[in-house]
This record gives C-alpha cells, sequence and structure tokens, in this order.
C-alpha cells in the first residue's frame, strides 16, 4: 500500500462515489465549497500495490480515501475529515490494516506540519492498534444516527411502509392544492426566508446565507431546491443533493403560516420520488435524535425506512499537551 495526494477530480469522485451510501462531503466538490468559504482542503488515497487483475484506471487502485479540512481554532491547527474516511466496501476483512496503515501516514504528515490532532467520523466500526495511536471519543459534529430509505422498493411500498399518518398528510396536502416544484438558485431567496422563519421559530442552528448559496453551485445537479407553495406562496422547503447513489435531505424550512396543510410532507415525497426516478439507491434523512430533534425525527420516521447509526466522532491526538490545552479552551469558551 501506498498514500498518495489526489490531485484530480474524476479520480477522487470515482472512488467515493462508487460506496454504498456515497457520502457527499467526500467528495471532490465539497472541497471545492470549503475553499470557497476559506478552508484549506486536502486530499489523500490510499493505493494498493497488487490490484486485482480486472482493475481499470488508477481510481480502480484506490482501497481508501480522506478528504481533510485543515481547520485553525483557538488558536490551534487541527485536521477534520466529515463522514470519513471512506474504505473500499469490498475489502472488509483488510479495513482494520488499511485504516492503520492511513492513519500512520497521516501522523507522519501531521508531525511535520504542526497539527495536533485528526478529527474523523468513520461510517464503519474500525479498531486500531491501541499502542500505536491514541484515539478520544469527542462530541458529535454530524448526526450519528440517520433514516435510509432503499429506493429499489416500488412506490407502493414506499407507501405501505410509511405511518399512517405521513401517509395521510401527503393526500390532505394535495388535496388542500399544495404544489412542488423544483429548481436551483433561482429559487433560493424564498428558500433563506423559509429557513429563517424556522430558525426563530424552532431555535435551530442557521449558516450564514453565503454557505446555502456555495451549495448551490457545486456541480450541476449535485444540489437542487424544492419549494411548497399555495396559491402562489412558498410555505415549504428543502434542499437535497445527489451524489453517487444517494440523495440526502441536507436542509429544510417552513412558513409559519398555513402549517395545517401539511406542506413538508409533500415537499420530501416530491424529493424521494425524483431521486427514485433519477435511478439513485437510497434517499438519506440526515439525521435523527429523538432527544434533541423530537419533532423532526417524527417527522422522518414517519416515512419509515432504515435506522442506520454510526460509531460517532473521534480525534486521533499527534500532540498531547497542546491537545488537552485546545479541550480545556473549548470548554472555557463554551461558559461564556
Amino acid at each position: 500500500m501506498k498514500l498518495i495526494e489526489v490531485t484530480k477530480k474524476a479520480e477522487l469522485d470515482a472512488f467515493v462515489a462508487s460506496q454504498p451510501h456515497s457520502q457527499l462531503t467526500q467528495s471532490w466538490q465539497w472541497g471545492e465549497l470549503v475553499e470557497r468559504e476559506g478552508e484549506k482542503i486536502r486530499r489523500w488515497a490510499v493505493q494498493d500495490n497488487n490490484p486485482p487483475s480486472q482493475s481499470y484506471g488508477e481510481a480502480s487502485q484506490i482501497i481508501a480515501s480522506a478528504s481533510i479540512i485543515e481547520t485553525k481554532a483557538l488558536g490551534f491547527v487541527y485536521w477534520y475529515c466529515p463522514k470519513g474516511p471512506v474504505e473500499k466496501s469490498l475489502v472488509v476483512s483488510r479495513e482494520s490494516e488499511i485504516l492503520n496503515f492511513l492513519f500512520k501516514e497521516l501522523r507522519n504528515k501531521a508531525e511535520k506540519e504542526n497539527i495536533i490532532f485528526l478529527r474523523f467520523e468513520p461510517d464503519f466500526k474500525f479498531q486500531l492498534q491501541a499502542s500505536s495511536f491514541q484515539l478520544q471519543k469527542t462530541i458529535n459534529l454530524q448526526p450519528a444516527k440517520t433514516l435510509i430509505l432503499d429506493l429499489n422498493k416500488s412506490e407502493k411500498e414506499l407507501l405501505a411502509q410509511m405511518h399512517h399518518k405521513t401517509r395521510y398528510n401527503l393526500r390532505l396536502a394535495e388535496k388542500k392544492g399544495v404544489v412542488v416544484s423544483v429548481g436551483g438558485k433561482e429559487l433560493l431567496d424564498e428558500f433563506w426566508q423559509l429557513l429563517n422563519q424556522t430558525n426563530k421559530r424552532d431555535q435551530f442552528r442557521l449558516h450564514p446565507k453565503e454557505h446555502y448559496q456555495n451549495l448551490m453551485e457545486l456541480d450541476k445537479n449535485c444540489v437542487r431546491l424544492y419549494l411548497a407553495r399555495l396559491n402562489g406562496q412558498a410555505i415549504a422547503g428543502a434542499m437535497v443533493s445527489y451524489f453517487g447513489d444517494t440523495a440526502t435531505y441536507l436542509h429544510g424550512g417552513s412558513a409559519n403560516r398555513q402549517r395545517e396543510v401539511m406542506a413538508p410532507y409533500l415537499v420530501q415525497w416530491q424529493a424521494i420520488l425524483d431521486a427514485k426516478i433519477a435511478g439513485f439507491k437510497y434517499y438519506d434523512f440526515f439525521g435523527i435524535d429523538e432527544h434533541k430533534w423530537p419533532g423532526v425525527t417524527r417527522f422522518k420516521l414517519g416515512f419509515g425506512g432504515n435506522i442506520l447509526e454510526y460509531p460517532g466522532t473521534f480525534d486521533l491526538v499527534f500532540k498531547t499537551g497542546y491537545y488537552r490545552l485546545y479541550n480545556v479552551l473549548r470548554r472555557i469558551r463554551r461558559w461564556f
């Protein structure tokens, strides 16, 4: 095995997109978004020295990848690998070997660049050599649980697996005359208004508007906006990404008025159907938590599907003393 720096967009995206439940945050275009927002992105991959004889091209030799954001906080620099690293699904028997190799190589690079730790969010169970690494579980940055719909099921089967109230609300929205449209950045201003109303009502964290604008600037057809209207007025919306085999519900909002027509249900159903028609295998509701977001979680669970629980967020510590100081300063900042 050897670690390489990935310099070709097609090479990285071909690998990441080919893995089950493909993660947009490990794609090349997500790195472009990160750079647009002022941070530095590093892209590495592990290549197999002895790829199968049927492999073709450089991308086919990649067995793991890590797109890493170089983050500055509290006077320190650390690395963050969102929803990664990614490992090739067909080498499960070697995943510990591959991950240990990847982290050893990254540690060597980190020591030369004064990086204090690597924060990562694997979607697979892993085991590291205890004597070789210092690993700390930390607060989850991304949701540790999500809900996935299998889009290989027929439309009838998808409806059948829903909670009966969800089916009722879909029909109610249609009966009340709610109409869903799909588009791009031309819908962003209306969507932004819905996000702000939701933020004030439900106290959800809101990114700056520029972040949503940058999302809409990703590769063509990578991100779409869905808006539900009643009598021409936008009353609910969703931002959905499309990458690899998975469509992912990224952000959503609804107006304070006319909530009784249940427009968010119809928005989700239209996005699900569009993803299915386009050939995607999965629809990811991107995060459920019965304690932190009880209302939103009930809404999502009403669509049925399978709950996936990830291991969580971990810090691979490179510089112990600085890492301890960073955590002390982090706690102090939260107090104030």
